[in-house]
């Protein structure tokens, strides 16, 4: 079984405020990186603008590479992308580790969403 270890939570809002962030323009929007005792580096970067949409962005890189992607834009209405896909032992290893952290629902399989880029 992976592991990942939470190593930063950062919110970008400095004014965030929970009564107004379902539509008054205070959002949460966080930056969440988890790490892998194997170098694995994920990193969920969420700029979601409560009931104008979700919009986030979730990257694994190894150092300074980035192996994978997906992300989607429902604030602007530009769909979804990934380049995860279900036959890569590594991506559903790391999708289970992620949805033992709670953080699982930012996943996207490429086979959910429109387009591999963005």
């Amino acid at each position: 079984m992976l592991r990942i270890i939470i190593t930063k939570i950062k919110v970008e809002c400095d004014d965030y405020n929970p009564e107004l962030s379902h539509n008054g323009g205070s959002y949460c929007q966080p930056v969440i990186m988890l790490d892998t005792m194997s170098g694995i580096r994920i990193v969920i970067d969420d700029s979601s603008c409560g009931e104008f949409g979700d919009r986030y962005e979730l990257s694994i890189s190894v150092g300074s590479e980035e192996i994978a992607h997906c992300g989607c834009d429902g604030v602007s209405n530009s769909g979804c992308w990934s380049t995860f896909d279900r036959s890569n032992p590594v991506h559903e290893a790391l999708y289970d580790a992620l949805c033992r952290a709670g953080y699982g629902y930012y996943w996207l399989w490429r086979d959910q969403c429109d387009e591999e880029e963005w």
